[in-house]
């Protein structure tokens, strides 16, 4: 008799389904093995070449296949032959489902290693979806990136380490030249706008929308530039608030960025316990 499974549990295993096209049988002991983690077993299933389950030909994707498919997009075959720009990329994210205002874009520019908003290099598109595996159809990344999407929010150990890469990689996504060290403020409260709401981090608790306090603070400080420590730690501090919202776990002695540091005094000013105090400054 088929064993009964969850609601989630048969969710995880039509998404498996959905990207390798393995049978039912296939998609169960694999998430069953990987605790009903969908992305982590789809990546078991796609780098494990030993596996007597996989289709043939599926352990990595064709660079010839992959290289074919950048060439479809370039916007400048003559003079970059090996970038797709902006017209190119747009083109191209909307084919795989990744809407520019959506965090499915992020997820996107993550996995092909997007250099900047709106540029894609040969080597990051090919390497990339090589990496993830399988993936070598517009209607095969278009999958991949709709069930990314649809966990990057989960709590699951997998799920925040990919959403930990794709906020690490956005931060480079805001960089316009070369030597800059900070991105500017109002491109990263976009940014937060994509990342700390579903369907990624849910930067809020029962009593405080953390998400909502933070871009307030943040829009009326005199900061200009966001650098990467500032953009690092935010996220840290964006876990810590969320697992106890009363800040009982911060310390003036930690070694946290002074914009995080006048965050919390104007937290505990809105409380009633303590004073802010904002600077015309760059952090």
């Amino acid at each position: 008799m088929p064993a009964a499974y969850t609601p989630a549990q048969k969710k995880a295993i039509a998404d498996f389904i959905s990207i390798t096209n393995a049978d039912r049988s296939t998609a169960a002991k694999i998430l069953k093995a990987n605790a009903w983690d969908a992305t982590n077993a789809v990546n078991v299933y796609f780098n494990n070449p030993s596996s007597a389950s996989a289709p043939t030909g599926s352990t990595s994707s064709s660079r010839t296949t992959l290289t074919k498919l950048f060439d479809k997009y370039r916007d400048e075959p003559r003079t970059s032959p090996d970038t797709i720009s902006i017209s190119g990329s747009m083109a191209y994210f909307q084919a795989i489902g990744a809407e520019l205002d959506d965090i499915s874009c992020l997820i996107a520019s993550e996995i092909v290693s997007c250099p900047t908003m709106g540029e894609i290099t040969r080597e990051g598109f090919v390497e990339g979806w090589k990496d993830v595996g399988g993936a070598d159809s517009i209607d095969a990344q278009k999958r991949i990136i709709a069930m990314r999407r649809s966990q990057i929010g989960s709590a699951a150990p997998s799920s925040r380490q990919m959403l930990k890469e794709v906020y690490r990689h956005t931060f480079k996504l805001g960089i316009t030249a070369q030597g800059q060290r900070s991105v500017d403020k109002d491109t990263c409260i976009e940014f937060w706008k994509m990342l700390f709401a579903p369907p990624g981090f849910d930067w809020s608790t029962e009593s405080t929308n953390w998400l909502q306090l933070w871009l307030e603070f943040v829009g009326a400080n005199g900061v200009k530039g966001i650098n990467a420590d500032v953009w690092n730690q935010t996220f840290v501090f964006a876990e810590e608030s969320v697992k106890d919202e009363t800040l009982g776990w911060w310390s003036e002695e930690a070694a946290w960025p002074a914009l995080v540091d006048e965050f919390v005094e104007w937290i505990h000013e809105k409380r009633g316990t303590g004073k802010g105090d904002d600077d015309e400054m760059e952090y």
